[in-house]
């Protein structure tokens, strides 16, 4: 049996900050965030990203995403993400990074 081709054109969006490095996968893409935060979705499907092996969480594909929709508890409002467990997180994921945020 062929796999059924994606649906959907190849959309970009991109994780605020920028966030360089980022590990990203959809179920039809996967990479790491680029110089200006970017990444590749296709429209309906889920990203989850990810540092060092770490998954930090998951959203729907859109044209900008930040950290507080990936920490469900903060209902995606960056005003209440003040939880240095998640903020700095991504510090004590790799003790040798190639990534920078």
């Amino acid at each position: 049996m062929t796999p059924r081709p994606p649906d959907g054109p190849v959309l970009i969006g991109t994780f605020a900050g920028p966030t360089v490095g980022l590990a990203y996968e959809t179920p039809t893409l996967s990479g790491l965030t680029d110089e200006r935060g970017d990444f590749e979705y296709r429209a309906g499907e889920s990203v989850v990203f990810s540092i060092g092996g770490l998954v930090l969480g998951s959203a729907e594909g859109a044209p900008r995403v930040n950290l507080a929709q990936l920490v469900d508890r903060n209902d995606g409002r960056l005003d209440r993400l003040h939880d240095p467990m998640v903020t700095n997180l991504a510090f004590r994921a790799d003790p040798r990074p190639r990534w920078r945020l």
